[in-house]
């Protein structure tokens, strides 16, 4: 019995890789046609991941606010300088 060579298998990885990045650009074009509907029931395909998003997101400390502030304002002043 021949062995199958790493290039006429695919691997999991590479498997793995392609269906992200197809489940990736489904959802950016789903994203893309909801925004772009004027009708209000395609807006109900977006709250399961907005009520998501809420609920694994939480409103910066002002310590890490003023973090990235100055972080902005340090790369502003390289580059406009």
């Amino acid at each position: 019995m021949p062995k199958s060579s790493a290039l006429t298998r695919p691997s999991r990885f590479g498997s793995a890789v392609l269906v992200t990045v197809l489940s990736l650009a489904l959802t950016m074009e789903l994203w893309r046609a909801v925004q772009e509907s004027s009708r209000r029931g395609a807006r109900l395909l977006l709250l399961p991941g907005l009520a998501l998003q809420r609920a694994t997101t939480r409103e910066p400390e002002v310590h890490e606010t003023r973090v990235a502030l100055q972080a902005v304002a340090s790369v502003l002043q390289r580059e406009l300088v």
